[in-house]
């Protein structure tokens, strides 16, 4: 896929958002981040961040609910032992929320549990390492900021 698809699908997810639709907004997002051409390419990250920022305000959006498909999605990024260490992290903490808001507290223990584990993980090798490094954009306070991937996962907030 190319970055065309990628941002096609993210402008979709943006004026979905405006018109209040919410359920087409996270549907796009999901596509931005499934037609990503690189694993580690910044809007495939900004792709999910949109995602599971939806998905984790279910609770002060009463016009949205997080559905089975979306715990799904979230649980296949999260088991993916060759998803980058950001985006299991991210989906982990999206997936124990919706688990903690569905009353279901062994299954949000269990996914923090596993995700702290892979979060005190070292990298493997060099090469993971300077994965790691590259920059990430976030919007904080409306303003975008890019930061490395491994700041991003240190002090990662919803």
């Amino acid at each position: 896929m190319s970055l065309f698809e990628v941002t096609k699908h993210q402008q979709a997810a943006a004026t979905f958002w405006g018109q209040g639709k919410h359920r087409e907004a996270a549907n796009e997002y999901w596509e931005a981040f499934k037609v990503s051409p690189s694993p580690t390419n910044e809007l495939r990250y900004d792709a999910l961040h949109g995602y599971t920022s939806m998905l984790r305000k279910e609770q002060t959006n009463p016009d949205f609910v997080v559905n089975d498909n979306d715990m799904n999605n979230m649980r296949k990024i999260f088991e993916d032992k060759h998803e980058l260490r950001l985006f299991r992290l991210e989906a982990a903490l999206t997936l124990g929320i919706n688990h903690y808001s569905r009353s279901e507290r062994h299954k949000c223990e269990d996914v923090f549990d596993r995700a702290v584990t892979i979060g005190e993980r070292k990298p493997k090798n060099a090469k993971q390492e300077k994965v790691e490094q590259k920059q990430m954009g976030l919007i904080i306070e409306g303003k975008q900021q890019m930061k490395p991937m491994k700041e991003i996962m240190e002090g990662h907030k919803c």
